[in-house]
């Protein structure tokens, strides 16, 4: 419809019978806003005002406010702004649509729901989502919400409300493939529906479990525990509050304390996090001020590598709450998961095991065959580390059992059309042969962990016509289900909406309102730990683990010491022969510093029986790769990470190392390695690489170190392909000739494994 033009100055226009400002407000509008007009507005602006009212959970009677009506005015002096009866209006029309947000007819493949509950005792809410194939490079995603009627769920009305939304005319004959829960009772009672076909848990339901056990372990809830009560001693307008923030601000440090933490692990998380990035502040605030109720260097020990943990948990419940994500991803999360636990907690073993026995016990329902075969039938996973070969091979040989015995029927139906399916022996054959050539090539290329399966599969049609249908039947289920807390808890996005409608307006608004959601999967949280944080605790964590390298048993014991000269009273003489050659004294380096070892606090009985080691200069040392000690000579300490990644990686081709000891010291910042390791390194890179010189890597396709890029990312994740060959370069310029040019290397001691 055509707006009429004002010729006047900008005015505010209000229609219908809700056009009248509110009674409640304290201040008289605008001159120009108290002029209205019985004219009809833009239908666009209807449309596109409504939605995002309605989808934000803001009532539609907002639009009586003076300031947003100001606000309008001023992007378009010329808008005519609808009441809320119009809006409303639009919304019944939406709901009166026969079209349903699912085109049923169309859709590829399987359907997956995930369904959750928010329950507050006195009302509860059902939101489900529905993941399908329209195109087979892309999963449709769509969100719906209601009230639970009466607050009694029963499983029959339940899925009956979800197949009539995927297809009011013939909803008898939806099936789903898939679907996830968190609810248990929701669980219980859809498993026994012949309408699903396979029931999983949702991933953040299992993720809270292990990390609410993971906190309860005594030396970090004992921790956790002395730094909420340190914290509730700086009572906001207290005295050692306003102490605390003088003491900051000289020091140019943070002023905010951390606020204390609630009932979600998350927040605990949080919680910690910021308490030990003011770590060193509350150190020496409590030295400067006598406090002495504060945790010990242990505790903080401890507590630091549990917020390692707790990070790399929180990053992985993220990155399964997007639109994207798929229940192939929950395996190597796990497998990661324990990667790390070895990592940090490598010299704490008692607590090592009490983390490995955890995640196994909160984990160990995703071992089935599902899972697996998504991995596999994932790009991004499979054929890497997470499985063994053999592993690996009993999984192609399950996929092949299961298109051969159970869907090579569906591969028929999507338009697939051979006589050799039709038999058993022929369906066989031609399935190994497509995971023959899958596995071929995902040694030439292999995408990135971000990018989408489905899409990789839907590029890949051709060569894989079978396996891109039985991939798509296992990438089409979320790893966890849609988060009702997040529209319904309080504070929730809709819970404004649910508090001012009732009845059928209320259920008209969510109609339109889960239509307009995105895919948000439990899990999701947003990050208040900034980049700063993050660096100042790693650094932090390199240095406790440093720390940890130096056991004990490093030190060396003796009960009686002999007695030392004063080292002033030492006058130096001239050698009494003249057949050595004499050499001018090389000039004093503060560097020599480095080269003493700090041992250790031990319970000894006498202070007086610890030696303390003395320069490592010209003393065995034991490689880090064969575990031998080796003479001055026959070793070389390795500092650059280039050479280190590159020399790690070789080991791995070669199998000298495992994947758990290459992790171990690759955050070392100086490894052993024997001489002798050396050729055989550079000769397993030039071969995995298929290459014979160095200088052929300066314009070498990157897609010839996707393999080896593969294994270098276990160690060090944020790598490459670029980065990688730079590093190779760097690593074969040193070494290529190293039999036959004398290799200069600083000799101060590394750290030991």
């Amino acid at each position: 419809m055509q707006v009429p033009k004002s010729e006047t100055s900008p005015v505010i226009r209000s229609i219908g019978p809700s056009s009248q400002m509110p009674v409640s407000r304290t201040s008289d509008p605008p001159e120009n806003l108290k002029v209205s007009f019985s004219v009809e507005s833009d239908p666009k602006l209807v449309e596109l005002l409504s939605n995002f009212l309605i989808s934000q959970g803001i009532p539609l009677e907002v639009t009586k406010d003076a300031k947003l009506q100001e606000l309008i005015t001023y992007l378009n002096p010329k808008s005519v702004i609808p009441s809320d009866n119009v809006m409303m209006e639009y919304v019944k029309r939406q709901n009166s649509i026969i079209k349903p947000l699912i085109n049923y007819p169309k859709a590829i493949g399987p359907i997956s729901v995930t369904i959750d509950v928010y329950d507050d005792l006195n009302e509860k809410f059902l939101v489900f989502s529905i993941h399908y194939f329209e195109n087979i490079d892309e999963r449709k995603n769509v969100v719906f919400l209601k009230k639970i009627s009466n607050n009694q769920m029963n499983a029959a009305h339940i899925v009956e409300t979800i197949r009539r939304e995927v297809n009011v005319h013939s909803h008898h004959d939806v099936k789903f493939r898939h679907s996830v829960s968190s609810n248990t009772e929701i669980l219980q009672m859809i498993a026994l529906n012949e309408h699903v076909e396979q029931h999983h848990i949702c991933f953040y339901h299992n993720m809270s479990i292990f990390v609410t056990e993971l906190l309860k372990i005594e030396e970090f809830s004992m921790g956790i525990d002395v730094l909420r009560e340190f914290i509730r001693f700086f009572e906001p307008e207290s005295d050692l509050y306003f102490k605390f923030q003088r003491f900051q601000s000289s020091r140019n440090k943070e002023l905010d304390l951390p606020s204390m933490d609630n009932n979600s692990w998350e927040s605990t998380y949080i919680f910690l996090t910021k308490c030990l990035f003011l770590h060193e502040s509350f150190e020496t605030f409590c030295e400067v001020y006598g406090i002495d109720f504060y945790i010990y260097n242990k505790s903080f020990n401890d507590l630091i590598h549990l917020q390692r943990l707790l990070r790399q948990c929180v990053y992985y419940c993220r990155s399964m709450s997007t639109p994207s994500s798929c229940i192939s991803q929950i395996i190597p999360t796990i497998e990661g998961l324990r990667r790390l636990t070895d990592r940090e907690f490598s010299f704490q073993q008692f607590q090592q095991e009490k983390i490995l026995n955890l995640l196994k016990f909160s984990f160990e329902s995703y071992n089935i065959p599902s899972h697996e075969m998504a991995v596999l039938l994932d790009p991004r996973f499979s054929y890497t580390e997470i499985f063994t070969e053999e592993k690996w091979k009993d999984l192609e040989s399950l996929v092949i059992e299961d298109f051969v015995n159970n869907n090579w029927r569906w591969a028929i139906n999507s338009g697939i059309q051979d006589t050799t399916l039709m038999n058993p022996r022929g369906r066989m054959n031609i399935i190994s042969l497509e995971i023959t050539i899958y596995r071929q090539f995902l040694m030439r290329e292999r995408p990135e962990e971000s990018d989408c399966p489905s899409r990789w599969w839907a590029e890949r049609q051709s060569p894989f016509k079978l396996l891109s249908v039985m991939a798509r039947e296992l990438l089409s289920c979320p790893a966890v289900s849609a988060d009702a807390s997040h529209y319904f808890s309080d504070g929730g996005k809709l819970r404004r909406l649910t508090k001012t409608c009732s009845g059928t307006k209320l259920e008209q608004n969510l109609n339109l309102a889960g239509s307009l959601q995105n895919f948000r999967g439990k899990g999701a949280s947003e990050d208040e730990i900034t980049e700063d944080m993050m660096t100042i605790l790693d650094r932090a964590s390199q240095e406790t683990t440093i720390s940890e390298n130096l056991t004990p048993k490093d030190i060396s014991v003796k009960k009686e010491l002999p007695e030392i000269e004063d080292f002033h009273e030492v006058n130096w003489q001239e050698p009494s022969s003249s057949i050595v050659k004499l050499e001018p004294l090389d000039p004093p380096d503060e560097s020599q510093f480095d080269m003493f070892t700090v041992p250790t606090i031990q319970d000894l009985e006498h202070p007086e029986q610890v030696i303390h080691p003395q320069s490592a200069r010209g003393c065995p040392l034991r490689c880090h790769i064969c575990k031998e000690m080796k003479r001055p000579g026959d070793y070389l300490n390795i500092r650059r990470e280039c050479d280190r990644l590159s020399i790690l990686a070789g080991c791995l081709y070669r199998e000298l190392i495992s994947f758990q000891h290459a992790e171990r010291i690759s955050n070392f910042r100086c490894i052993v390695v024997c001489k002798s390791h050396i050729p055989e390194i550079i000769e397993e890179i030039y071969g995995r690489i298929g290459l014979t010189s160095r200088k052929d890597l300066y314009d070498c396709s990157l897609d010839r170190l996707q393999d080896m890029l593969i294994n270098v990312r276990r160690v060090a994740p944020e790598m490459t392909a670029g980065a990688l060959r730079t590093a190779l370069v760097l690593f074969l310029t040193k070494f290529d000739q190293c039999g036959e040019i004398e290799i200069e290397e600083h000799r101060s001691p590394p750290i030991q494994s």
